[in-house]
């Protein structure tokens, strides 16, 4: 619960810290689109992780425990290394795309009363959204090292 607050409070700071950044320069404005994809995939994110929650504490008799454990535990180590990774070296751009399937997977009906495969696609695409959301983070902290190496002489206000 403190973790899921502090992710809030932390997201809801830096909304309201690219909010005032609009009244600054241009020049020293931060990367306003990369810092928008970072907000929506972190509240995408956000989003599964609450569903999941939900289904867990509220529908935890419709899951089959064998089968959503272990997803369980390797999806939050995946999403821990994912976002705890720094930039990698040399990285240009978003990494590939997380493993989130091209087109709509055949889910079971609304009626069956074993959720565990929507259980485990919410976590599939909470990781992929990770993997968007690291993505977006090193796009803004290398557009922001290229315009400090690049702006340190020419400074406009």
């Amino acid at each position: 619960r403190l973790a899921r607050r502090e992710a809030y409070d932390s997201l809801s700071a830096l909304v309201q810290a690219t909010q005032r950044s609009l009244s600054e320069p241009r020049a020293v404005r931060p990367p306003l689109q990369a810092l928008e994809h970072l907000q929506a995939h972190s509240y995408q994110m956000l989003a599964q992780l609450t569903a999941v929650k939900t289904l867990l504490l509220q529908r935890r008799g419709m899951l089959r425990p064998e089968q959503v454990e272990a997803p369980l535990e390797l999806t939050a180590e995946r999403i821990d290394a994912i976002l705890s990774a720094g930039a990698p070296a040399g990285a240009g751009g978003n990494p590939p795309p997380g493993p989130l399937a091209p087109d709509p997977e055949p889910m079971p009906g609304p009626f069956e009363s074993d959720l565990s495969p929507w259980l485990l696609r919410r976590l599939q695409l909470a990781t992929g959204l990770a993997v968007q959301l690291r993505g977006d983070a090193d796009d803004v902290l290398r557009t922001l090292s290229e315009r400090a190496s690049a702006g340190g002489a020419s400074q406009v206000d």
